[in-house]
């Protein structure tokens, strides 16, 4: 039975070898390799050509070099082909193949213009094409392409792209001719090189495909010519992608799942580096060519440089919603200046872009001097210290096209200013929030502490090509209102306005900073002062014993460089009353004081003093070295008891009525240079009572006539070499009259001699007494005093005139 079943099956070898070298060398390649040729030539109506055929007991049926070209176009080419095929439904007229392999294909793929592909129409119907070919009806159900390779022509691009996919290995299964399943991979090297996995099917009568795909190492910027024309001029980095894919009709829907490694994005001026993750879901129309996105970004480290106003934005992490129209995420974190700030983002219109961004951040003030030095070429003219916290909106084109906007607020908590220079001016404990804008500040209920006294602010800056400047500040004893407005180095005081203690002030005008060492002014002012509020400022340091008071009312006009007050062009006028200094007091008063051209002149002085009343004019010329200067100045009728009212309470017996005048010259770097001349007079006098006095009358007369009152006093003076001196001293009294010389010198010194004479009109009353002195006052002279040392302590002499005296003894006796 064995023998048998073993000789049966060596007959069947025999007749399958007979039959297959019959058809390797007679049939296949005289019948069958030009059917074949013929079918797909039929079949896709393209040309084709085959190097040969053959079966193979393992592979089937074998084809080698396979070309199917479209003229001079060589669409497929396949190295090696086989297939397996059933014989028994070949006797049907059926070709069905179980599994079509093909080895080193290459595949020409062409997107033309119109966007369609070309490779989609080998599997369209043609019209009148036979769907069985010489009565024979073919059925693939499987393909397998191993180490293929597809040249990719893109027409629909201007310039055209070509691209190449090596390393291709596809397995096809067909249920013709309703659909297509696959899976397959390859490698394009020129794109990192990147990789592709990928499977699904194509349902060629809806003209729908699924597929997923896994692709890694991808380089987007290799594909940049896809999008560029988003205004992308450069892309770089790697990504790994998670694909899903929907293809029907016209329309293409896909999910990318992908991790971004390194990606650098431009633009313009704009230059973005990221890593991030990101989810996105893209449809797109081919026939209304129009593409529509959706997805989620999570940035881990970005970066943006290019922005004109915020300078680089680095570390920026959060996510990102996006879609055709904008990206926007709500919780990010990213360092701008250098300081971390939490975000929100918005980008809308990509075609012109705009950011719209929230930020908000703690800040270290000692810092923003430098950001705003660097940046932006403001030098602020103090420096800061403490934090703040800063909320900004920025909305803005990308790049900017003309001028950004933004707003926000600075909240400062102890922060603390100190101007920049010799004297600084230091506010400590700023508390409040000033909002700002792309032409606005604006700061309200501002508080801080200056020289240990509390102060609150509120205000505006508006338009920062010409800033308008409105501010009130205010503390226990001040109040300013100021409003100013700065064209370029020019300054326009619209208002200043304000209080300090008693005293009120305003002041209007212009300040030109061009020349920034002479800044030019023109001011128009006036000033009510409390002369009370004086002592109070400290800068001025006034003697505590000088108690200035009463109130002063000025109008001014001031013209000139600030630099030089003394050559500035200076018209005012004042007025006043109730003015104590040192605890002498005045009337009313007025006077001018007027400036040009470096001659200053006081004029028109005239003050209500003690009864009396002063009067002078003075002028002093700046351009000339020392600045000379000169006065005149008149008293009349000052009455001398109210004025030692003030001055001296206690010496109640002074009383005189005091007149005079003089000019006097100089200069107040040289006083012992001063020089004049003027004259004084004292009537109804009583002045025994002054120390000075005191002494004379002692040194004269016993302390009976100690008493005496002068009732008239005058004399000529003149000021030269540190002395005032005088001729022509006259002192009239009941009693004596005394005349002669005096000089006083700046030291305090004194020298005067006087001659006394006793007056001839004392009464008599019989007595030795009263006789002797009649005899006295006949005489030319009773005596000279001669008076020395100083006037806290002067030394008195006096000095009998003997002869005088003698001479009228004899007079008198004769006489008798």
């Amino acid at each position: 039975m064995i023998r048998k079943i073993l000789i049966i099956l060596f007959i069947l070898l025999l007749f399958v070898s007979a039959g297959l070298f019959y058809a390797n060398k007679v049939f296949l390649p005289a019948k069958a390799k030009s059917l074949i040729e013929n079918a797909i030539r039929t079949r896709l109506n393209k040309e084709v050509s085959l190097e040969s055929l053959q079966i193979n007991i393992f592979k089937g049926l074998v084809l080698k070099n396979l070309v199917i070209r479209d003229g001079e176009k060589e669409i497929i080419s396949i190295k090696e082909s086989s297939c397996t095929f059933l014989i028994w439904p070949f006797f049907k007229k059926q070709i069905i193949i179980p599994s079509l392999q093909l080895k080193s294909p290459v595949i020409f793929l062409e997107r033309r213009s119109d966007n369609t592909l070309d490779i989609l129409d080998l599997f369209k119907e043609k019209n009148g094409a036979p769907s069985n070919i010489s009565g024979f009806k073919i059925i693939l159900f499987k393909a397998i392409i191993s180490n293929g390779r597809v040249n990719f022509k893109d027409n629909y691009l201007s310039p055209a792209q070509n691209k190449t996919v090596e390393d291709l290995n596809l397995i096809l299964r067909f249920s013709l001719p309703s659909s297509v399943r696959f899976d397959f991979q390859f490698r394009v090297p020129e794109a990192g090189p990147m990789k592709l996995r990928a499977s699904g099917e194509y349902k060629i009568f809806d003209r729908a495909l699924h597929s997923r795909a896994v692709i890694e190492n991808l380089s987007p910027g290799k594909f940049l010519s896809y999008y560029q024309w988003r205004g992308l001029s450069s892309v770089k980095g790697k990504t790994d992608a998670k694909v899903t894919v929907d293809f029907q009709g016209n329309s293409l829907t896909a999910l990318v799942e992908a991790q971004v490694r390194g990606l650098d994005l431009a633009q313009d001026k704009i230059a973005v580096n990221a890593n991030s993750g990101v989810k996105v879901r893209i449809r797109h129309d081919f026939k209304g060519k129009a593409t529509l996105y959706e997805g989620e970004m999570d940035i881990s480290d970005m970066n943006i440089n290019g922005l004109t106003f915020t300078g680089p934005i680095n570390g920026i992490s959060g996510k990102v919603r996006f879609d055709n129209s904008q990206a926007s995420g709500e919780q990010l974190t990213a360092f701008i200046f250098g300081f971390p700030v939490k975000a929100k983002l918005k980008v809308s219109d990509f075609k012109s872009p705009f950011l719209d961004i929230d930020i908000a951040s703690q800040i270290e003030a000692g810092e923003v001097g430098g950001i705003l030095k660097d940046r932006f070429k403001v030098v602020l003219p103090f420096e800061m210290q403490g934090e703040m916290g800063l909320s900004c909106n920025i909305h803005s084109a990308i790049p900017p096209a003309g001028q950004m906007k933004f707003n926000g607020y600075l909240d400062m908590v102890d922060t603390k200013l100190a101007s920049v220079g010799q004297k600084a001016i230091t506010l400590d404990g700023l508390k409040g929030r000033i909002e700002f804008s792309n032409d606005r500040i604006k700061w309200q209920g501002l508080s801080f502490k200056y020289a240990g006294l509390d102060y609150k602010a509120s205000g505006s800056l508006d338009n920062f090509l010409k800033p308008a400047i409105k501010s009130a500040i205010s503390s226990k004893d001040l109040s300013l209102d100021l409003s100013l407005l700065i064209k370029g180095r020019k300054i326009g005081i619209t208002q200043i306005n304000g209080s300090y203690l008693n005293s009120r002030f305003s002041f209007f005008g212009n300040i030109d900073l061009t020349r920034t060492s002479n800044p030019l002014a023109s001011i128009y002012g006036g000033i009510d002062l409390d002369l009370k509020d004086i002592s109070i400022i400290k800068a001025l340091s006034l003697p505590e014993k000088s108690s200035p008071a009463g109130r002063a009312k000025m109008e001014f006009n001031l013209t000139g460089d600030l630099s030089d007050i003394r050559s500035c062009s200076i018209k005012s006028k004042v007025n006043g009353e109730g003015l104590s200094l040192y605890k002498l007091r005045s009337g009313p008063f007025s006077f001018e004081y007027n400036q040009f051209e470096g001659i200053a002149s006081l004029s028109g002085l005239r003050m209500a003093l003690y009864d009396g009343v002063f009067l002078a004019n003075s002028s002093m010329n700046f351009k000339e070295k020392g600045s000379p200067f000169w006065v005149e100045a008149e008293l009349n009728n000052m009455s001398i008891a109210t004025l030692m009212r003030d001055i001296a309470p206690d010496d109640k017996d002074l009383s005189g009525v005091i007149s005079a005048r003089a000019r006097v010259s100089g200069a107040p770097s040289d006083l012992s240079k001063l020089a004049g001349q003027g004259f004084i007079k004292v009537t109804d006098g009583k002045l025994w009572q002054l120390n000075f006095f005191k002494g004379m009358g002692t040194v004269m007369f016993t302390n009976d006539f100690s008493s005496v009152v002068f009732r008239e006093g005058e004399c000529n003076f003149k000021i030269a070499n540190k002395q005032v001196s005088t001729e022509d001293l006259k002192m009239k009294s009941d009693l004596a009259l005394m005349s002669g010389r005096a000089t006083l010198g700046f030291d305090g010194s004194i020298d005067a001699s006087l001659n006394v004479q006793v007056n001839d009109q004392i009464p008599l009353t019989g007595t030795l007494k009263d006789v002797t002195t009649a005899i006295l006052s006949t005489a030319e002279r009773f005596g000279i005093i001669t008076i020395s040392g100083t006037l806290k302590d002067p030394k008195y002499k006096f000095k009998t005139a003997v002869l005088d005296i003698l001479k009228s003894l004899k007079d008198a006796f004769g006489r008798n």
